[in-house]
């Protein structure tokens, strides 16, 4: 159920799930003898969207019938969604490396004092910090494994670092 909640339409406001709303255990032949007239197909028909939910069993696309609603909702132009958990410790993993730009940054910035004497901070510096958060922001879209987080990491520490000297040194 996670991963249906987590993925749902914003503007979506009902769902039809065939899986419980056909008779799974009986014959079905009558309801699908034309499948564009079966029960799912009529119900797709009003929907904007097509939610998509895997299992860890396989693909649904090696079942027929998912297969042929996949198609169909493509035919018609609906929205699909294949529906996907939420990221483990995300906000987590975001926070700390913001944290760690801010730090960066800071370090950067004592550095800089300490090899120029009296550094006055300019327009740039701001421009350096603000650039050191694109791995911020890439981490935040995409559900990051160890290694991918801490190559973020690195790139964020370095791009705050190596951008707040280059400034200082333009």
């Amino acid at each position: 159920i996670d991963k249906v909640l987590y993925s749902w339409p914003s503007k979506a406001n009902h769902a039809y799930c065939c899986m419980l709303s056909n008779p799974q255990c009986l014959d079905v032949g009558g309801l699908i003898n034309s499948p564009r007239a079966s029960p799912f197909a009529r119900a797709l028909y009003a929907a904007p969207y097509m939610l998509v939910v895997p299992n860890q069993s396989g693909s649904i696309y090696s079942r027929s019938w998912c297969a042929y609603e996949a198609f169909l909702a493509y035919s018609e132009s609906k929205v699909i969604r294949t529906a996907s958990a939420p990221a483990k410790h995300l906000a987590a993993h975001v926070a700390f490396m913001a944290l760690t730009i801010v730090a960066a940054s800071g370090i950067s910035l004592v550095a800089q004092h300490a090899h120029f004497g009296n550094y006055v901070s300019t327009r740039g510096d701001v421009v350096a910090i603000l650039v050191s958060f694109v791995p911020l922001f890439i981490a935040s879209s995409i559900r990051p494994s160890r290694i991918s987080l801490a190559v973020l990491f690195a790139g964020a520490l370095g791009c705050a670092f190596a951008f707040g000297w280059f400034v200082a040194t333009a």
